[in-house]
């Protein structure tokens, strides 16, 4: 592609040498910073940030059950392309951490266990040790 345009275009026209340096000020992100950009973008398209910009649906839906009483929905009921804004983000979360999730479901067994109400007391104490560990995960 290069010799071609040499062939062509770079033989009639002569482009000058510029020498533009950057500013001293400006630095280029870090590779960690650029990673996080692009999961954050990743999130909110994935979550449908665009669809919620453009329709404005409620944050969280409700409905009323047999007794009368009004009851939160989390999934939008009877529409294939519509989302609540909570179901769009939780969804969203679930493909992010879709990738260290499996390993991450040990630790949010033994917390569910560790807070379980029905449990002995032995056991909570020695699964309570998994609360305190849980912090130092990354």
């Amino acid at each position: 592609m290069e010799t071609l345009l040499d062939k062509t275009i770079f033989s009639v026209i002569d482009p000058p040498n510029l020498r533009i340096n950057l500013p001293r000020w400006f630095t280029f992100p870090s590779p960690m910073q650029t990673f996080f950009f692009i999961l954050l973008t990743y999130f909110l398209v994935s979550g449908g940030i665009v669809y919620d910009i453009i329709n404005e649906p409620p944050s969280i839906g409700s409905t009323v059950d047999e007794r009368g009483n009004s009851r939160p929905v989390a999934i939008m009921p009877y529409r294939v392309n519509g989302q609540y804004i909570m179901e769009g983000l939780v969804a969203s979360l679930m493909f992010c951490l879709g990738g260290w999730l499996p390993f991450a479901f040990p630790w949010l067994l033994f917390l569910s266990v560790s807070f379980g109400t029905e449990m002995e007391k032995l056991g909570q104490h020695f699964f309570g040790i998994f609360r305190h560990l849980k912090p130092l995960q990354i």
